[in-house]
């Protein structure tokens, strides 16, 4: 299986508190576990999409990405459809209310019961 999990080398004893980069997952990765080659992908990165980050992974994004503290604000407590996207060298906000009583918003949504 050669996805992004295992194609990044893996850190300590491959216990969970070690890197894995899991693409998809509903949680964000843990960045403080994530080895060197990752952290230089990361900051490389033309396109990145942030949605709300734990305290110790806004640190390490903040540090990596020079991420300011008001741009920190749209990914601490973020509610659905706000975030934080890089592209290329600039980082832009985002908030993306939904009207929830649309057609299109319950063919979107992937909220369980709803749809």
């Amino acid at each position: 299986m050669n996805t992004a999990a295992t194609s990044f080398p893996k850190a300590g004893n491959g216990s969970e508190n070690t890197a894995l980069w899991l693409p998809g997952s509903p949680k964000m990765w843990r960045i403080a576990c994530v080895p060197p080659l990752a952290r230089t992908m990361l900051a490389n990165s033309e396109f990145l999409l942030m949605l709300n980050q734990a305290p110790t992974d806004r640190a390490e994004l903040a540090k990596l990405l020079n991420i300011s503290d008001t741009q920190l604000s749209y990914i601490t407590n973020a509610g659905p459809g706000r975030g934080l996207v890089k592209v290329g060298g600039s980082l832009v906000p985002f908030v993306n209310d939904f009207d929830t009583s649309t057609q299109l918003y319950k063919l979107m949504s992937t909220k369980p019961g709803e749809g």
